[in-house]
């Protein structure tokens, strides 16, 4: 994109923003749209337009979203998006969609785990027992495992080890992979663990490797469905887990030009994922805004847990575009 192009958009839609203002040759400052900045201070600006190699991208500083130019423009102003759009056709510079960026292929990952899967353990193993207490499915048993040496684990893996976690207890593998199916790394989750404190541990087999899970099974010819957790997405078909809450950028960055549905988890008093939902609807993207009679489970682990039919849920509660919107306001219980 052409930086006077950029320049040009940023000057109009800095109109609509608070306290726009033009901080330095290559740098512009205003209160972010998405988080809505302070709310006590509103003299504070941590939303930026900056360039970098030869673009502008927007970064704000208390929500920490990051986009290109153009998705900015496009949930922000996307009447401006699709002019921009235009000058880039004049310009003969093409909008092509953004590629899915290459993970990088890191170095020392072994064929194989080395570690028994759950589905090869006895049915009374500790770790047996709590998969099928969740009712995971037979499938999901093939792809978790077990060791009761984790810390020695890593190690052997050549992977940085956790500090401040001694070696005890037996924990259940969650491994995680790239498209072309090379080990990023692994959480550990502590079976006897009585609290939440330390029951998930998340290790990278480097610094830089993203965390999503499911990505090596995805198939992009069907719908995808985006969730929080690993477990969580067993219970729905085609689905990966962005490890987290911010489903947004595993579906900017794997699913750009692709069918997805995106299911947070049932939390209406939690603001950041009721910003992300309330984003993902502005964007017409489909979302699945939860009826009231599941208020009492969080997830979709808990839906099956209580007898729910999950992949009936879903299918029947996932909106876009005004309908969305409306079950969207009956759903998210804001406090104004």
């Amino acid at each position: 994109m052409s930086l006077w192009i950029d320049e040009k958009y940023i000057a109009l839609v800095g109109t609509r923003l608070g306290r726009f203002h033009r901080q330095s040759a290559t740098t512009y400052t205003f209160r972010c749209p998405f988080c809505g900045d302070s709310k006590r201070q509103q003299n504070k600006t941590r939303g930026y337009f900056f360039q970098y190699q030869q673009r502008y991208i927007f970064k704000c500083h208390n929500c920490n979203l990051s986009l290109s130019l153009r998705s900015f423009l496009r949930d922000i102003a996307p009447e401006l998006h699709q002019e921009l759009l235009l000058d880039l056709v004049r310009e003969n510079v093409p909008p092509s969609p953004s590629p899915t960026p290459e993970v990088p292929v890191f170095a020392r990952q072994p064929s194989s785990l080395r570690l028994p899967s759950v589905a090869s353990l006895p049915s009374d193993h500790a770790v047996s027992v709590y998969c099928r207490g969740r009712q995971l499915p037979d499938v999901a048993l093939n792809h978790l495992y077990f060791t009761d040496t984790w810390l020695s684990w890593i190690e052997d893996m050549g992977w940085e080890r956790p500090a401040a976690h001694e070696d005890h207890g037996p924990r259940l593998v969650i491994p995680w992979y790239d498209r072309r199916r090379t080990l990023l790394g692994a959480q550990f989750r502590r079976i006897d663990a009585t609290g939440h404190e330390g029951r998930y541990i998340t290790v990278k087999c480097h610094a830089d490797a993203p965390k999503v899970y499911g990505l090596d099974r995805m198939d992009l010819t069907h719908v995808v469905h985006v969730v929080e957790g690993p477990m969580d997405s067993w219970f729905l078909p085609n689905c990966i887990a962005a490890m987290g809450s911010d489903l947004l950028r595993v579906g900017d960055t794997y699913l750009s030009t692709h069918a997805a549905v995106y299911v947070w988890d049932n939390e209406p008093r939690n603001l950041m994922v009721v910003k992300s939902i309330e984003r993902a609807i502005i964007q017409n993207r489909s979302v699945v805004v939860w009826p009231t009679f599941v208020d009492a489970h969080k997830d979709l682990n808990d839906m099956a847990l209580a007898g729910l039919d999950v992949r009936a849920l879903v299918a029947n509660h996932t909106y876009r575009g005004l309908r969305a919107q409306l079950e969207f306001m009956r759903w998210s219980k804001r406090i104004r």
